[in-house]
């Protein structure tokens, strides 16, 4: 597998998993699956996993070109106020990269993933989650803007982080993650042949 496409499959892992363990969504839409030789909580509702598909499929040519920086789930309280906000900073180490399935690294890399997914699932775990009624959102930054990839994420807010990059219609996240004002807990990282990826759990503080 590439690294892209590993790394891919980890953030949509991830994402599952934050919804199951935050209760964004009652645990009847879950199913347990093996990933990383670990059984993890995935959403078998058609919606959910469409959206999640979706935009992990317009962020892959940021991810192809390590352009991508960070995707994090941002989490609204019924009132309508920020109420956390999940983020996955991500970096690709070697976009060519492969591993094949009988190659020591692919056992390595399961062996961190693993470990990675068992954190998050102990950390979040012990965090009260946000109150009944949260909705969510996915929202990604980079370090700039590819206008090619503008008519596949029109509906997916994307912070662009270099200021003098060109800014198209999903260059502005409406409330985009950031650690002013929050208290930021981390969650889990790794860092192995293929990527190093942060976990992060971001509260406000007032």
């Amino acid at each position: 597998m590439a690294a892209c496409d590993i790394a891919l499959e980890l953030l949509e892992t991830i994402l599952h998993s934050v919804l199951y363990l935050r209760k964004l969504y009652p645990e009847a839409i879950f199913r347990k699956r093996q990933k990383y030789r670990i059984p993890v909580h995935m959403s078998v509702h058609k919606g959910v996993n469409e959206y999640v598909s979706a935009s992990l499929r317009a962020l892959r040519p940021y991810l192809e070109r390590r352009l991508l920086e960070s995707v994090s789930v941002v989490v609204t309280d019924p009132a309508g106020r920020h109420s956390e906000t999940l983020a996955v900073e991500l970096r690709v180490l070697d976009a060519a990269a492969i591993c094949a399935r009988d190659d020591p690294c692919l056992a390595r890399l399961e062996a961190s993933l693993s470990g990675l997914l068992l954190g998050l699932s102990a950390t979040l775990g012990d965090c009260h989650p946000p109150p009944a009624g949260s909705t969510f959102q996915l929202q990604a930054a980079a370090s700039r803007c590819l206008p090619e990839s503008l008519d596949a994420a029109a509906e997916f807010p994307l912070t662009i982080t270099d200021s003098a990059a060109p800014h198209g219609p999903t260059a502005a996240a409406e409330d985009g993650p950031g650690t002013e004002g929050c208290s930021v807990l981390p969650v889990r990282s790794v860092r192995n042949e293929l990527f190093a990826l942060e976990v992060t759990l971001r509260r406000p503080t007032g």
